[in-house]
């Protein structure tokens, strides 16, 4: 099931397997971020025993949101990615 949210960026922690976390975001999509915000949610798994959601999708996304100093940041959240072989079939 997918449950669209709000979330808080210190909830959110990109995801060790992902071999798209190093991306980074370059100065035109912070500059986007900072003026009309993130339109495409980023795609998060299940919380962790800490609340924390491992990032799945949208690292450029979420790296910009970071350097722009926001402090949430929407996703689509997948409590049915439970599993590092689903988490991976969606990165």
């Amino acid at each position: 099931m997918t449950t669209f949210a709000i979330v808080p960026i210190d909830q959110v922690a990109p995801h060790p397997r992902n071999i798209r976390r190093s991306a980074v975001a370059d100065e035109e999509l912070v500059s986007s971020v900072l003026e009309a915000g993130i339109h495409e949610p980023v795609l998060l798994g299940p919380e962790d025993a800490d609340g924390v959601r491992f990032l799945i999708a949208g690292n450029r996304r979420y790296d910009a949101a970071v350097k722009a100093g926001l402090t949430s940041l929407p996703a689509m959240l997948r409590d049915d990615l439970d599993t590092e072989a689903k988490q991976s079939r969606s990165c």
